[in-house]
């Protein structure tokens, strides 16, 4: 009788075991989940650093490539110029000499000469001069590239606060793609995250209990004993006052023994629930080692999923 309330005093208690279970398994959770929300913003962080490197990179190569190639596009220029010049000139005179007649044909010809001559005379002087030329060529393109250089980065200065507001932005809606991809990730992956996590929270929970079972056997023989001599000493102090009162009180004795023998049955069986509750915890850890014990024994444990 004792042993079956002792038992369903026990399986009443299974509940705060189940509640204690699920808490440490949202904690657990939680952690896992903190964890991993930093790993991501420290790897956004990172891409974004990056991306602002390769972007600074690529800037500066351009930038080299045209300083490079400054000479040829120098000399491009000046050859188109030339062309143009004596296309121009060309034309001209084709009309003149279709148009004029007699003298005005002659006199054409004359100022034709004279142009030609000093046509001649004028390209004579710019080969003579060419490296001057170009010298000046490429101070003046110089100049007028430092100027459009000059007005691009003041637009970029007064454009700052845009351009930063732009770059925040973009650089939000690529951690929102990122935050969206992890969480379809997440749910794509949830049952076997979840099966990890259980399994790792009842190993967990059964290695506690192999070590509490353990520090309770190493000290099982001194607690029994001091139980032992505490039950004893009470005991006798119990029954050397009864039998002093029953000596005093000898007429009325068997009511007294009456009276005793309840007593005694009722300090038994308080000492017996003092004894219980004090080893309630080890008997819950028992229970659930035992009931641990009996799930692994089941023939579909662990899942083959895993």
């Amino acid at each position: 009788m004792q042993l079956g309330n002792t038992m369903q005093e026990l399986w009443d208690a299974e509940v705060m075991l189940v509640e204690l279970q699920s808490r440490t398994r949202g904690g657990w959770a939680r952690q896992i989940s903190q964890y991993r929300l930093g790993m991501k913003e420290s790897a956004v962080k990172l891409q974004s650093v990056l991306r602002g490197f390769l972007i600074r990179s690529q800037y500066t190569a351009r930038q080299s490539e045209w300083k490079s190639q400054k000479e040829g596009i120098v000399l491009l220029q000046s050859l188109v110029r030339a062309w143009k010049t004596r296309e121009a000139v060309q034309s001209i005179q084709i009309r003149a000499r279709k148009e004029e007649h007699g003298l005005k044909s002659f006199q054409a010809a004359i100022r034709g000469a004279l142009q030609r001559k000093n046509v001649k005379t004028q390209t004579q002087q710019a080969y003579a001069t060419e490296d001057t030329t170009k010298s000046i060529q490429a101070a003046a393109r110089g100049y007028l590239q430092r100027l459009s250089y000059g007005k691009e980065c003041s637009q970029l200065q007064s454009q700052r606060q845009s351009i930063t507001k732009l770059q925040g932005f973009t650089r939000a809606m690529l951690l929102r793609q990122n935050i969206s991809q992890t969480k379809l990730e997440l749910d794509r992956h949830q049952s076997s995250i979840t099966q990890l996590q259980s399994l790792t929270r009842s190993k967990q929970q059964r290695l506690k209990l192999c070590r509490a079972n353990d520090q309770l056997d190493k000290h099982q023989t001194s607690i029994v004993r001091v139980q032992s001599l505490a039950r004893g000493n009470l005991l006798r102090q119990k029954l050397a006052a009864l039998s002093r009162t029953l000596n005093d009180c000898e007429k009325t004795g068997s009511q007294l023994q009456a009276f005793g023998r309840g007593y005694l049955t009722r300090n038994i069986n308080n000492a017996i629930k003092k004894d219980l509750d004090a080893a309630e915890a080890n008997i819950i850890d028992c229970q659930s080692v035992v009931r641990g014990w009996a799930i692994r024994q089941l023939p579909t444990w662990p899942p083959k999923c895993l």
